[in-house]
């Protein structure tokens, strides 16, 4: 599903648009020209639906070289091991996550809790992969002859990343699990979220005049993107916490 010239929208489960497994998160592809980018997997288990999305659009897949991860929950990273052997790509993250991947450990990303807490069948599980890079606040990366930016938006849970795109005059952002449409968070009592930090990385969104919104769920919006974060922006000025999705 092309949504910009420089955007696909490959894979998705029930919370999206069933592009792919039914539990995986929304799976972006850039497309730089010469190189492409992934951002975020879905959960590893439908990486064919996901690459014959990617051909339906006429992305030519050979060119995908570099795998980039939002954090490390199953959703959005399980692929990250498939697609790095793949594609001979490399596996972009923040430290913490690099972590959880390297070890392929499934408490650390809450898997173990979510499959007793019934929101994973039992047989979901995470893939070690090795991680190439790990990524840190204000880094670039080359996709041919694009940019992403990364932001460190901790909050959702450790290691957590936005990624930003600057195409001309307009502004991308790419939020995983920070923020969704409408101003909605996802708060959960799992271990590393932290709720303190999650106020601090919204904030941090302030300033960023977003045109197109691509949240790792739900809806996403090609134009006024910034709403969505003014949203949130208008309850936590009210010393107030957003809706959360979960």
């Amino acid at each position: 599903m092309r949504l910009t010239p420089e955007v696909h929208l490959v894979g998705g489960g029930n919370l999206g648009f069933n592009l792919s497994d039914d539990f995986d998160s929304h799976v972006h592809i850039v497309d730089g020209g010469r190189k492409l980018a992934i951002i975020d997997t879905g959960t590893g288990r439908a990486e064919a639906e996901i690459l014959a999305n990617a051909r339906a659009d006429g992305i030519d897949e050979r060119k995908i070289r570099y795998v980039l991860v939002t954090h490390g929950h199953l959703d959005h990273a399980g692929g990250a091991a498939g697609m790095r052997t793949r594609f001979n790509a490399p596996v972009l993250a923040a430290a913490p996550t690099a972590d959880f991947l390297r070890r392929g450990d499934e408490d650390a990303i809450s898997l173990t809790a979510a499959r007793q807490a019934g929101i994973y069948p039992a047989d979901y599980h995470l893939r070690a992969t090795h991680v190439d890079l790990e990524l840190q606040d204000g880094d670039r990366v080359r996709v041919g002859a694009l940019e992403i930016e990364v932001l460190e938006t901790p909050g959702h849970c450790a290691g957590h990343l936005c990624f930003v795109l600057h195409v001309g005059q307009q502004t991308c952002l790419f939020t995983g699990d920070l923020l969704f449409f409408g101003g909605v968070i996802a708060i959960q009592r799992i271990w590393d979220c932290d709720l303190p930090a999650y106020v601090r990385s919204i904030e941090r969104l302030r300033d960023l005049s977003v045109d197109a919104f691509f949240p790792g769920h739900l809806a996403l919006s090609l134009k006024n993107g910034q709403r969505h974060i003014s949203a949130a922006l208008a309850r936590l000025d009210q010393l107030l916490i957003p809706s959360s999705i979960v």
